[in-house]
């Protein structure tokens, strides 16, 4: 009798431990074809973020009119957060100083 509670206790756990995968992440690539879905343009930067122990994605995509919009995505592919900043205020490329120029 102990040997088929214990087997019963066993098979539950092990189901409940399958069932209980990590999520994973959908990655830079669907996040930035996320972001173009949310914004008409080109992407001029993205970068990946952790925050409690997971990934988020960060997108800026600048449009033809040079507006930028900067999307938050999570990394279950929703959109947190989603700005778009006028031309005007967007700021201004900076040339990349090499050090033999000074």
């Amino acid at each position: 009798m102990k040997k088929i509670a214990l087997i019963l206790i066993i098979a539950v756990f092990g189901v409940m431990g399958v069932s209980a995968k990590p999520e994973k992440a959908i990655g830079m690539r669907k996040a930035k074809a996320i972001a173009l879905k949310q914004a008409t343009g080109k992407i001029v930067h993205s970068e990946t973020l952790k925050e409690n122990g997971k990934p988020s994605y960060l997108v800026d995509v600048k449009s033809t009119s040079g507006e930028i919009t900067k999307i938050k995505i999570d990394s279950q592919g929703n959109v947190l957060d989603k700005s778009t900043v006028a031309a005007t205020q967007a700021p201004a490329k900076h040339k990349k100083k090499h050090w033999w120029k000074f």
